[in-house]
């Protein structure tokens, strides 16, 4: 009888501490964050592409032609670019520069939910 307690009373402690023991983090829901984009010559249509540094999720946001977009992201540090996948076949495409069309860290910003993203290309 002894052994069988014993028994159940290990069970309900390893539960207990499977239970509370810190197992996977719950992840953020992503939120909509505004942002503006600067180009000379416009980039009205485009498709601006949003990567992750550490957790989160991709993300990417239409152009309008005031420069505006929003994208859905979980609030923390990204880098931003301009996908040729998604933008070859709009005209204003020719207006980014080449080091714009690929991930890089040099384009790190930082998402924050209630904030407005200004990225401004020279």
């Amino acid at each position: 009888m002894y052994r069988m307690w014993l028994f159940a009373l290990m069970l309900v402690m390893c539960g207990l501490l499977t239970a509370c023991g810190g197992g996977s983090r719950l992840r953020p829901e992503p939120v909509e964050i505004p942002g503006t984009v600067q180009v000379p010559g416009g980039a009205a249509g485009l498709t601006i592409s949003f990567r992750p540094l550490g957790d989160g999720t991709m993300g990417a946001g239409k152009i309008d032609s005031s420069g505006r977009f929003t994208v859905k992201l979980i609030p923390g540090d990204y880098v931003f670019f301009f996908d040729e996948e998604a933008n070859a076949k709009v005209a204003t495409y020719k207006n980014i520069p080449p080091d714009y069309k690929t991930p890089k860290m040099e384009h790190k910003v930082r998402a924050v939910a209630g904030e407005t993203l200004a990225i401004t290309l020279q």
